[in-house]
């Protein structure tokens, strides 16, 4: 992505710490070249509900111009429905709507 979006003013993704999955663990994002700009830490209303993680907004700038990226707290709570294997997944037919809560790691 990054060798194809040459002209992108900069790029952004999410990592999480102390989530049980082994996909966006802030350690290997931040080996790409991304630092970490904001977090929530949430814990998952369904599964594992005890453990609290947190998910970071990363950034990796491309430019001196790049804006910081934003991101909106209250829709990441709701999670994802377009990735079934996205670990912040959310199916379709799960009521309520929001899949995480905010919380603090004790």
């Amino acid at each position: 992505m990054i060798a194809n979006e040459r002209r992108a003013a900069g790029f952004a993704t999410i990592a999480l710490e102390n989530h049980w999955s082994p996909w966006f663990k802030k350690q290997q994002i931040e080996r790409l070249g991304f630092t970490p700009r904001d977090a929530i830490t949430v814990s998952h209303k369904r599964k594992r509900t005890e453990q609290g993680f947190s998910i970071r907004l990363m950034r990796m700038p491309n430019a001196p111009n790049a804006r910081p990226p934003t991101w909106d707290k209250q829709k990441l709570l709701e999670g994802l429905t377009a990735c079934i294997a996205h670990p912040l997944y959310h199916p379709q037919t799960y009521e309520p709507r929001q899949l995480l809560k905010e919380c603090t790691l004790d």
